[in-house]
Order: C-alpha cells, then sequence, then structure tokens
C-alpha cells in the first residue's frame, strides 16, 4: 500500500511538472508571436509612410489665362493712349526664371503674373502682385534717355492715380523714395534712366 502511494504521488508530481513546462513553452511562443507581429506590423506602417511620402508630386504651376492679365493689359491701354512713345513688343514674363527679381522670392509674388515690352528701346516690365489676391501694381524700366525716363513717371503716375498733380509729381522726382497718393499708395523710386514705380491701391482695374 505504501508503494501504491508513493507511485501515485510521482506520477500526480510529474503531471503536474509537464503541464506547468508545457504551459510556459505556450505562453512563450504565444509572446514571441505577438512581439513578431507587432514588429511586422511597425515595419508594414513604416514602409507605407515612405511609400505615401515618395508619392507626393509637386504640384504644376497653372498655365496663365488671359483674365490673370486684364490690369497689366488695362494698364498698357492707357499708358499707350497717354504717352507719345507707347509701350511695343509685348510678352509674358516669366516671373519665377529668366526675369527674376529678387524681391520675387516674397509671398506676395507667389502668384504674381506678368508682362513686358519695350518703350522707344526702353525695356520695361510690368508686374501684377498681392498677397491674398493681385491687387497691386508694380513696373520697371531702363530708359534710353532722360527724356523717356521723365516721360515714362509722369505717364504712369498719372495713371495709378490721376488726382496728382504734376507739381506734386515732380516734387519727389529726385526724392530719394517716391511717397504720392493715399497714404503713400504710390511709391518707388528713379535713379537717373532707371525706375521703379509700385502702386498698391489699383483704381484703374476693369
Amino acid at each position: 500500500m505504501k508503494k501504491i502511494t508513493v507511485l501515485f504521488f510521482s506520477i500526480l508530481t510529474l503531471s503536474l511538472t509537464f503541464n506547468a513546462c508545457a504551459k510556459s513553452s505556450h505562453e512563450s511562443a504565444q509572446s514571441s508571436k505577438s512581439k513578431t507581429s507587432q514588429t511586422t506590423s511597425h515595419t508594414k506602417t513604416v514602409k507605407e509612410k515612405q511609400s505615401t511620402s515618395k508619392q507626393k508630386v509637386v504640384p504644376k504651376s497653372k498655365p496663365k489665362t488671359e483674365d490673370e492679365f486684364a490690369t497689366i493689359d488695362q494698364f498698357i491701354n492707357l499708358y499707350n493712349g497717354s504717352a507719345s512713345t507707347p509701350i511695343t513688343d509685348i510678352t509674358d514674363m516669366d516671373i519665377h526664371g529668366s526675369d527674376y527679381q529678387t524681391e520675387f522670392r516674397l509671398h506676395a509674388y507667389d502668384n504674381a503674373v506678368g508682362k513686358k515690352g519695350t518703350i522707344a528701346g526702353s525695356p520695361i516690365s510690368i508686374v501684377n502682385y498681392g498677397n491674398f489676391s493681385n491687387d497691386c501694381i508694380r513696373i520697371y524700366v531702363t530708359a534710353a534717355s532722360d527724356d523717356i525716363a521723365l516721360e515714362i513717371y509722369t505717364t504712369t503716375i498719372h495713371i495709378f492715380d490721376s488726382t496728382i498733380t504734376d507739381e506734386d509729381i515732380m516734387k519727389e522726382l529726385d526724392s530719394a523714395s517716391i511717397y504720392l497718393g493715399e497714404s503713400g499708395c504710390i511709391g518707388g523710386y528713379v535713379q537717373g534712366r532707371d525706375i521703379m514705380l509700385d502702386c498698391t491701391k489699383i483704381k484703374f482695374t476693369n
């Protein structure tokens, strides 16, 4: 009887030990499988993000339409109807390319449009720009003579604001920085034959 009891307890002990080992092995396998799954999922997520990032396409600049040049065309029409020497040889500007100016890096010129031409051999560039919409206009000119420079200066100021007198226009001619119009909305400079005139309150748009 004693031998049977000892044998019973021995078998019971072996059985419990086997079950504990089996359970531990199963839990270890499940833990390893879970970690492998998490690693695989993380790797997949990273790859998906990298793939999405690679698929991003830089938007191409939209082609300019005729309506976008309406303000510039209006300025040219008014100028040619007022000045003795008209703007000719007019073409579209490549503002962020061959016709780039340092200030064009600013946000206000992100969607700017421009046209260029000549006035009796003097190159002129006309840019329509703005922070929220293209509501400002600017011209750059290198005049071929002092007389042409003076005509471009006075004609342009009158187009920007017809209420400004010739006397006020001439007073600002030799200033380091032009300040004319309502709250100084017309600015720029005339340095010899180099001219830059800017207007932030366009009054002649269609």
